[in-house]
């Protein structure tokens, strides 16, 4: 399997998405089987975009993310520019956590991955994915 990586603004759903996904959990070299997440506020987001990496983009609703920001006394002034840098990330796969369709989306993006995705959309760690 394709090395996989989690792109995201902060607060839309990084983790939820990253422990959903197969692969081992790696820091260092880019690795097939290996799973990653990288925010697009930090610099190092950069090296995944150049992989081989399947980039996956969780997102929620914009005015979830900005309270999330708000609350945690985050730059917000920052939060558009990376909401604009994430949604035009070329070949991405884009998995809208508050969609209506997001059963649908889960399915399709376990068909690109070829494996079998769940969860119960629990905003947890409350996930499984299996091969």
């Amino acid at each position: 399997m394709k090395p996989l990586c989690v792109m995201s603004v902060p607060h839309t759903g990084t983790f939820f998405t990253y422990y959903m996904l197969p692969g081992k959990h790696a820091k260092s070299d880019i690795e097939a089987g290996h799973k990653y997440f990288a925010h697009v506020t930090d610099p190092t987001h950069v090296r995944f975009l150049n992989s081989e990496c399947e980039i996956i983009v969780p997102l929620r609703r914009y005015d979830r993310v900005q309270a999330s920001w708000i609350r945690r006394k985050l730059d917000v002034s920052r939060l558009a520019s990376a909401w604009e840098y994430a949604l035009n990330i070329t070949g991405a796969f884009f998995l809208q956590i508050d969609a209506n369709d997001r059963d649908q989306q889960l399915t399709r993006l376990s068909a690109r991955l070829g494996c079998h995705l769940t969860t119960d959309w629990t905003l947890a760690n409350h996930l499984q994915a299996s091969v």
